[in-house]
This record gives C-alpha cells, sequence and structure tokens, in this order.
C-alpha cells in the first residue's frame, strides 16, 4: 500500500480510537464525578425542628475523613462550630450527625461543606446543582470577612477548597420553635388495678393555650359512653392538667381517657402526641371507631381542638380500676 491510501487510513484508525476509547494501553473511559445530591435541611428552610438531624447524601460511596471537611456554625461560617456525631452509611453515601443538644429556637445555621471533599475513587465531588435544588451558597475568598470560625479562611485545608475558588458550599436554614409534646399520662392506657380515687394528670413538654382543659375528658367506659364530672386545674407553668373526681371511679372497670387531636400550646402550635402510642399506650380515636360517636353525641360535631391533623378525633388512654 503506497504511503498516500496510508495516510487517510491512518486518520481514520484514529478518529476511531478517540470515539471509541480504544488504544494498546487498555485505559478506562472517563468516569463521571460523584455528586452531592441532597441536604437536610436545605438552603433556605424555615422552622426547622430545632432537634433535626443534618444529613448528607452523596450519588457514590465517600473518601474516608471526608466527615472532617462538613460542619454546622451557629449564625455564619464566620461563627463558632456546633458540636456534633458524623456517622456515615454503611455504603458511605449518606453522613447523618447529631448534635448533644437542640439547635436554639428561631435562630439562624449554616451547614458548610468542601468543595475539595473527595469520593472513594480520588475524585472531587461535584456540587454545582446544589444551588438550584438546594439553596446552596458558594463561601467565595472575602465573604464573611474571609473568616470561618473565627479563623482565616486561607489557612483552611485542602478538602475545603474547590477549583472554582471557593472554599466550599453554604447552606443556611432558621429553626423554629420546638413542638410542644404530650410527655405523660396517668394512668397510662393499659393500665389496670388502677385506685378508683386516683387522679387524671397528663403532662406536656411546654406550656398549653387558655381553655385546652375543655378538650380533656374521661369515660364511663369507651369515648362514646358518658363522661365523668371532674374538676381540673393547671399548673403554675401550664404543663400540668391535674383533674380530679367527685366520686371514685367504680371498682373494676373500664374507663378511658380522651385527650384532643387539636390541642395547642401557648404560642398557637398543635401538639405532637405520635410518641404515647409506644410510650403511654395511645390509640388514636378515627371516624367510625365507637360507632362515630362521643358522648352519645356524633364525633363530626365535636370542635377544633378534638379534630387532629392526621384525620383524628384525638387520642384514647383506656385503663381498668382495681
Amino acid at each position: 500500500m503506497s504511503s498516500r491510501s496510508l495516510f487517510p487510513s491512518l486518520i481514520a484508525c484514529g478518529a476511531f480510537l478517540f470515539a471509541a476509547g480504544c488504544s494498546d494501553s487498555g485505559s478506562a473511559p472517563n468516569q463521571t464525578n460523584t455528586t452531592l445530591t441532597l441536604v437536610s435541611p436545605a438552603g433556605g428552610a424555615t422552622s426547622v425542628d430545632p432537634a433535626v438531624t443534618i444529613s448528607l447524601t452523596f450519588s457514590g460511596p465517600m473518601a474516608q475523613g471526608m466527615e472532617n471537611y462538613m460542619d454546622v456554625h451557629a449564625g455564619t461560617t464566620a461563627d463558632a462550630t456546633v458540636p456534633m456525631s458524623c456517622t456515615w452509611s454503611a455504603d458511605r453515601t449518606t453522613l447523618t450527625c447529631t448534635h448533644a443538644a437542640p439547635f436554639a429556637a428561631a435562630s439562624m445555621y449554616t451547614i458548610h461543606v468542601g468543595a475539595g471533599m473527595m469520593d472513594a475513587d480520588g475524585h472531587v465531588i461535584n456540587m454545582q446543582a446544589m444551588v438550584n435544588t438546594m439553596g446552596g451558597t458558594w463561601l467565595m475568598p472575602g465573604m464573611m470577612g474571609g473568616m470561618h470560625a473565627g479563623q482565616p479562611m486561607t489557612t483552611m485545608g485542602q478538602g475545603w477548597q474547590g477549583s472554582n475558588g471557593s472554599y466550599g458550599m453554604m447552606f443556611t436554614f432558621t429553626t423554629g420553635q420546638p413542638a410542644t409534646t404530650l410527655a405523660l399520662v396517668s394512668p397510662a392506657g393499659g393500665a389496670t388495678n388502677v385506685a378508683p380515687t386516683a387522679a387524671i394528670s397528663m403532662t406536656f413538654s411546654g406550656p398549653m393555650a387558655q381553655g385546652m382543659e375543655n378538650y380533656m375528658d374521661v369515660h364511663a367506659g369507651t369515648a362514646a359512653d358518658a363522661i365523668m364530672p371532674m374538676t381540673c386545674t393547671w399548673s403554675a407553668d401550664r404543663t400540668t392538667l391535674t383533674c380530679t373526681h367527685a366520686a371514685p371511679f367504680a371498682g373494676a372497670s373500664t374507663y378511658t381517657i380522651h385527650v384532643g387531636g387539636g390541642m395547642m400550646d401557648a404560642n398557637g402550635h398543635p401538639i405532637d402526641m405520635d410518641a404515647m402510642v409506644n410510650m403511654m399506650g395511645g390509640v388514636w380515636l378515627m371516624p367510625g371507631m365507637m360507632g362515630g360517636m362521643h358522648a352519645g353525641q356524633p364525633m363530626n360535631m365535636m370542635g377544633q381542638g378534638w379534630q387532629g391533623s392526621n384525620g383524628s378525633y384525638g387520642m384514647m388512654f383506656t385503663f381498668t380500676t382495681a
């Protein structure tokens, strides 16, 4: 074959090798960088639960030690970091961080993720999509006075510094007021041999709104049966409601404490009672249960303080006396 006919063939072969990635070296095609896909709470989130855990999810497994290039600041990245304990999922794709004490209520916090974080293959992660999907902001030199937790940004390690000139990405959120919970009910659901003279009490994690005592009653039997006359008083801080009945309960009988699903705390927020199912033997009173009746009246005639956002008409705690 002449050199004139060989030259086009070489060009064609070179083009094929370039396109197909074939060569005598056996090199692999370029890999796509691992991406940061989810941040919780997201940047711009408001009314975040002060007890929230912080989590980052990546599209692939991350290198050892990369948890050292993520922190949370009480304020901006120039402010102090919050002590946390962080653990990776088994596949090293999700980092979950918990803090010893809840965040302060109604306060700003900033999650800071290093732009030089590496995946398990030694590639720098890609975070650009986080600007639009998770409210991320690149931390550029000079921002926050060029400071990071009280120290100059220029002293930060390689895991923080990105090829775009940044010192990582920030996700700023604000906390809300912690949800007030129903923390204790006495007698608990399922209790037996309860003294007929026992008082009824419930304790909340925070002060309750005025009039909430009207959304708790005790029935002689199920929630469909008659209500027991009682006198109820709040503790001075309005966290504990104690109710006494004029005459002792009947012996060896069933009674049901009924707590409204729409009860409000002093800040006007609905209380959280979910934990009572496992902790205190509570049962949600759903439409249709007890024939859809409450103390001889249709449940759907009950007021807002009884109706919960989960579709219930509150929670029941049934006990038997000695």
